[in-house]
């Protein structure tokens, strides 16, 4: 009875041990290393994207970057409202670039991405917004029709475009998409003599035009950060 007695208070002390121990090690372990959460991190990124557009409102490549960093965030959102709202934030960032500096190439290609993800997001029922996402690339290669990365990207918008779309609209798209192939390729080969001196002789024209003086329009309000 006794070495019962005896065993049943050793695992108690143990056992009280354990518990001081952990609570302990809780109260000691560092906090300076925890992870920020999601939501924090992408509130912070917007933050400092807001800073610089703040303070070099006319400088398109500012707004494209918090455009792109709004897109990639709608494209990882997990609700509709959510993806809608920076979809709509992203488009008025691209807007804004192209309205400041209508030569910006880049402006207009993701402002043509966003306005495909739009028309996903709407389950294919605004057809004007994937009108619109085909202007839109076509104006980024109007201003450079030789940028593979271009072509590259509106086949890339298009075939993830296509990937939910209805069936007569996804073999629309699909065929679009494979129509930039040969450029693509094209772009891709080597060029030969006559062709680099064909560009030599575009390239003064070409610089000519983006050293024009952008327009200096209104800066629109700046977009919401609201709460994912």
């Amino acid at each position: 009875m006794e070495s019962d007695m005896m065993l049943f208070v050793g695992f108690l002390l143990i056992g009280l041990f354990y518990v001081v121990f952990s609570t302990v090690k809780k109260f000691n372990a560092p906090t300076s290393g925890k992870p920020r959460s999601k939501h924090t991190e992408t509130l912070s990124e917007f933050q400092a994207y807001k800073q610089k557009v703040a303070e070099e409102p006319t400088n398109p490549i500012h707004w494209v970057d918090w455009g792109k960093a709004l897109l990639q965030h709608a494209l990882t959102a997990s609700g509709k409202n959510i993806q809608r709202l920076r979809y709509n934030e992203a488009c008025s960032c691209f807007q804004q670039a192209t309205t400041i500096s209508p030569t910006y190439i880049p402006a207009w290609a993701y402002w043509g991405e966003a306005l495909y993800e739009q028309y996903r997001v709407s389950k294919y029922s605004d057809i004007l917004l994937v009108e619109g996402g085909h202007n839109k690339f076509r104006n980024a290669l109007d201003l450079s029709p030789r940028s593979v990365l271009v072509w590259e990207q509106w086949q890339t918008a298009l075939r993830r475009l296509a990937e939910g779309a209805p069936q007569d609209q996804k073999i629309m798209l699909l065929r679009l998409a494979e129509d930039c192939t040969p450029k693509i390729t094209e772009l891709s080969t080597p060029l030969t003599e006559v062709d680099m001196e064909a560009e030599a002789n575009l390239a003064p024209l070409l610089q000519a035009a983006s050293a024009e003086p952008a327009q200096q329009a209104p800066v629109q309000s700046l977009p919401t950060q609201s709460a994912d």
